[in-house]
């Protein structure tokens, strides 16, 4: 467990990065804001995490929006079904399709809730579990990796978490013990070895990749760490525009 004093540190720490960038990018002239896709295991600390980098984004004068994920309302009922997650891959690619042409200039970061590469994963899984066809698997895989959908996400964030430490946080405050259709010690171990295949198979198709357990780590810690990450990377991408702003000058 991470002491006060530690996570004050911590906080003072990302307080004035966050500072650093503010004052880069008041100087610059932004393009687009940046696209962070969160994706992984069920219960490994994603949405959690979402919540603590928004909000500390929001705190410190950066301008974010969460495109959350839609597979709570996908009318499409069995999440085995391919169909399922070409339509949650669609309503992403709908929701950031909009922001970035609607509201680019309002925004710094935008936060995507499962996207792309998600997508990607499931349908490694779904065809390793002869749930997909591979032409089908072709042509799916195909259209999401196009260059004009991957190039708009600037980093993904895979969070993973085993099989027995997603099964606990599931049940730590649920009344019962019955399992549902993905949150099964089978599904959930085939899945992390997919998570794994997608990584090495596209890991050149995105800007930026990069994998975070928290099997051992406690929540501060994990937020601490995408906090930092989306900050630093921030910051690239603003001297980078600063950089060709004075070239153009």
């Amino acid at each position: 467990m991470t002491s006060k004093a530690e996570i004050d540190k911590k906080i003072v720490e990302l307080e004035k990065l966050a500072a650093t960038v503010l004052e880069i990018k008041r100087r610059s002239r932004p393009r687009r804001p940046i696209v962070i896709e969160f994706a992984g295991s069920p219960k490994a600390g994603k949405s959690t995490c979402i919540g603590s980098l928004d909000i500390f984004l929001r705190r410190n004068n950066f301008r974010t929006k969460i495109l959350t994920e839609r597979a709570s309302v996908c009318p499409i009922p069995n999440k085995f079904d391919p169909i399922f997650n070409v339509w949650t891959a669609c309503a992403a690619l709908n929701q950031l399709s909009e922001t970035l042409a609607t509201s680019a200039k309002k925004l710094d970061v935008i936060i995507l809730d499962r996207g792309f590469f998600d997508a990607l994963c499931w349908f490694e899984w779904q065809r390793e579990e002869k749930l997909l066809r591979n032409d089908d698997f072709e042509r799916f895989t195909n259209f999401f990796t196009s260059n004009r959908f991957r190039m708009s996400i600037d980093l993904v964030l895979i969070f993973e978490a085993s099989p027995a430490t997603s099964s606990e946080r599931e049940y730590k405050n649920l009344l019962t013990r019955k399992e549902g259709s993905i949150m099964r010690n089978e599904v959930l171990s085939s899945y992390l070895s997919s998570i794994k295949e997608t990584k090495t198979k596209y890991s050149s198709y995105f800007r930026n990749i990069t994998e975070h357990n928290t099997d051992n780590q406690d929540q501060n810690e994990v937020s601490y760490n995408i906090t930092k990450t989306t900050l630093n990377l921030l910051k690239i991408w603003r001297m980078r525009k600063l950089d060709t702003f004075r070239k153009q000058k």
